[in-house]
């Protein structure tokens, strides 16, 4: 069953979007933002995500800024539709990161929802709210060929012990509950029971070289 999504962003009951995936942890917003969905982006200190070279692996929302501009974004004023431009919106509560849209070529936006679906929506206040703030920066990256190639350029593909590792019950993020009230998504991958399943793994359960001080148990008593 799909998570109702109006009770996470209320703004969706009254603002038209519609759905363009199902849901997946493939990818995340930032991810889906720099067309991207074949990986999942977060500045973690251990380098096991995705995190373009030459950024800092720190989840702040400066960090998380510092790097757009590295891929060559820089701030504008508003995000109106300007031709010769794609554009972002980032979401913040107070200081903090939370989401980030981008601008499709009609004006309207698209949003990967954590480790939910991919929606089209028509405002950047669809997704306002208790969730993920508000948007509070916008940038903006001229449209051309170079600067297409230096994203493609930039990606990178998965070490090949990250597949497994996303793979294995240790890995993978709770559900979200579709009833009675589910939580906001969050923009990086941390599950919560991570920490306490390298606590309570015992050494002989891990396999492939993977111990508890590197995270990776694929135990099933997980």
């Amino acid at each position: 069953m799909l998570t109702d999504l109006r009770q996470i962003f209320p703004n969706l009951a009254s603002l038209p979007y519609r759905r363009t995936s199902s849901p997946t942890q493939q990818y995340n917003c930032i991810a889906w933002a720099m067309n991207d969905d074949t990986k999942w982006w977060e500045p973690d200190p251990l380098g096991w995500m995705y995190w373009p070279n030459g950024s800092a692996r720190v989840a702040t929302l400066s960090s998380v800024m510092a790097m757009f501009r590295n891929l060559g974004y820089s701030n504008c004023a508003s995000a109106a539709l300007e031709s010769d431009y794609e554009k972002i919106a980032v979401y913040t509560e107070g200081n903090r990161f939370t989401h980030v849209a981008r601008q499709l070529a009609d004006g309207k936006w698209t949003s990967k929802l954590g480790d939910l679906d991919d929606i089209t929506h028509s405002t950047l206040d669809a997704l306002a709210g208790q969730a993920y703030g508000k948007p509070a920066h916008f940038l903006r990256r001229q449209i051309t060929l170079s600067a297409a190639s230096a994203t493609i350029a930039s990606w990178q593909p998965w070490p090949p012990f990250l597949d497994a590792y996303q793979l294995s019950n240790c890995a993978r993020a709770p559900r979200l509950p579709s009833a009675p009230s589910p939580q906001p998504p969050h923009p990086f991958h941390r599950p919560p029971h991570r920490e306490r399943a390298r606590s309570r793994c015992p050494p002989s359960a891990c396999r492939a070289g993977r111990d508890r001080a590197a995270g990776g148990c694929v135990s099933s008593s997980c």
